[in-house]
């Protein structure tokens, strides 16, 4: 399993277990728009956990900000 896998799998089960709806697509995830800053924590989180840092996120998303 690759490295992006395991750091999905993480956010995934993140999310999943608080009961809120996401989705993964390649490297990219969609979330509720109240739900952004806890993807971009769970993002770091799962990164730091599968690599030993959290990686830089590249948001480019139209109408969202935080």
């Amino acid at each position: 399993m690759s490295l992006g896998s395991l750091i999905a799998t993480k956010i995934i089960n993140i999310f999943t277990t608080a009961h809120n709806p996401v989705l993964c697509a390649h490297d990219s995830f969609v979330a509720l728009y109240d739900q952004v800053g806890r993807l971009k924590f769970a993002m770091a989180v799962a990164s730091r956990a599968v690599v030993g840092q959290p990686l830089p996120i590249v948001a480019d998303y139209a109408g969202v900000g935080s």
